[in-house]
């Protein structure tokens, strides 16, 4: 079967929006993959809802501008509401829960809240952490079958989509770096889609991250693969 993944990226500027997703459209690329990344740019990437979207496909690609996804990644409530609606039946919700407070739909087996917003100190680190993804390692937590996903999902209005609630700020402050949360939602994003390997992701930090990073990627594979098990 053709691979496709049409992903939605989107939080504050300075979380790493805009890296991510071209580290994972470089990963598709190595794979072989019809990629494009369409960041935003403006002002609303210095503090407001910053996004991109990136696909995936062995197909031809028509248009980069996502009208539906397979996939979200919010790291803000903003984004949160404004991008969920895209998200076609049977895709993927993924939250910052340290962020983004969903009530009920983050008490499910499969999405664990953690908290309803982010602590003052918490955002500050965030705002603070730069608008790469380098640098960063990814703690996870969260996780839970899918029937619990979908129970989640369905409980936030999300009926048919899988939702999971991961506090990755929170768990990437405890490993040292805020900007490590984009590490870990993105590797949450991988266990459940299965759009790219690891090394793939590997090969792609080590082909976008300038030198001064590049000692970072040992931790920043371990970080991923700890939202992988989320």
């Amino acid at each position: 079967m053709p691979r496709y993944q049409g992903i939605v990226i989107a939080g504050f500027g300075g979380q790493g929006i805009l890296s991510i997703g071209r580290i994972l459209a470089q990963a598709g690329m190595s794979e072989g993959m019809n990629v494009s990344w369409l960041p935003s740019y403006g002002p609303e990437i210095r503090g407001g809802t910053a996004y991109c979207h990136v696909i995936l496909s062995d197909g031809v690609i028509g248009s980069p501008l996502l009208n539906s996804a397979t996939a979200l990644i919010a790291m803000n409530r903003p984004s949160y509401e404004k991008y969920a609606g895209l998200v076609c039946e049977g895709g993927l919700v993924i939250v910052d829960s340290s962020l983004v407070n969903i009530g009920e739909a983050g008490e499910g087996e499969g999405a664990e809240s953690a908290g309803a917003s982010a602590s003052a100190s918490s955002l500050g680190a965030v705002e603070s952490a730069g608008a790469s993804a380098s640098g960063s390692p990814a703690g996870a937590a969260g996780s839970g079958g899918a029937s619990g996903a979908a129970s989640g999902a369905a409980a936030a209005g999300l009926a048919g989509r899988r939702l999971f609630c991961i506090p990755a700020t929170k768990t990437a402050l405890d490993n040292g770096n805020a900007a490590f949360a984009n590490i870990i939602l993105a590797g949450k994003l991988l266990a459940e889609t299965g759009a790219i390997s690891t090394e793939s992701f590997e090969q792609a930090l080590r082909k976008v991250l300038s030198k001064r990073y590049q000692h970072l990627i040992p931790k920043e594979m371990e970080m991923l693969r700890l939202g992988m098990e989320a």
